[in-house]
C-alpha cells in the first residue's frame, strides 16, 4: 500500500493524495499505533492488541513526555535522546529565522519553522509546534506577521527551558 505522510492536515490536503493514488494518509507528528492501524487496515491484517501502559514521567505543561512517548511505541530512551538533541538543533532557531526573513529568504525561513515544527511535534511540545506551524503557514502565503515569530519565539524560549529542566530531573 501507498500511504502518504504529511505534516498537513487540512481535508484539502488528504483529498489531493487520495487523488494522486495514495490509498491513505497519516499525518505528522506520526502516532505509532495509528500508523501501524492505517497499515493494518491496507494490508487486512487483524487489529492490534491493546498497547501497553507507557511507564514515563508526565511532562510540565509545555510538553507532554507520555505522549511523545507513546508516538514513539513507548521508547523512552528515545524520547530522551531526541530531547536531549532539540537544543543544540533549534536553540537559535527563532534568530534564524529573523536573518532569513531580513534578507528575503523566505524559503529557508519556512524550512526553519517546518523543522522546528516536526521536531517540537514529536516532542508533544504543543504551543511551539502550533507556533511553528502557523509560522511555516503564513511563510507559505507570503511574510509572516512579526507577532507570529513574537509568539514562536516565546514558544521556543518556554520549551527549550522546560526540556531543560525535565532532563535535569527538575
Amino acid at each position: 500500500p501507498i500511504i502518504a505522510m504529511t505534516a498537513h492536515a487540512t481535508a484539502d490536503h488528504r483529498r489531493r493524495c487520495i487523488e494522486a493514488g495514495m490509498l491513505d494518509v497519516v499525518t505528522k507528528p506520526v502516532l505509532f499505533d495509528e500508523l501501524l492501524d492505517t497499515l493494518r487496515k491496507h494490508l487486512r491484517m487483524p487489529p492490534a492488541p491493546p498497547p501497553a501502559a507507557v511507564a514515563a514521567h508526565v511532562g510540565n505543561g509545555v510538553f507532554d513526555a507520555r505522549t511523545a512517548i507513546a508516538r514513539m511505541n513507548g521508547n523512552e530512551s528515545l524520547f530522551r535522546k531526541l530531547a536531549a538533541m532539540f537544543p543544540d538543533l533549534h536553540r537559535t532557531a527563532s534568530a534564524d529565522i529573523a536573518d532569513a526573513l531580513a534578507q528575503n529568504e523566505l524559503r529557508t525561513a519556512v524550512r526553519i519553522a517546518h523543522n522546528v515544527g516536526g521536531a517540537s511535534g514529536n516532542l508533544a511540545a504543543t504551543r511551539l509546534h502550533a507556533a511553528a506551524m502557523a509560522l511555516e503557514n503564513a511563510g507559505e502565503q507570503g511574510r509572516p506577521a512579526q507577532s507570529l515569530l513574537e509568539e514562536f519565539d516565546a514558544a521556543l524560549r518556554e520549551a527549550l527551558l522546560a526540556l531543560d529542566n525535565y532532563l535535569k530531573g527538575n
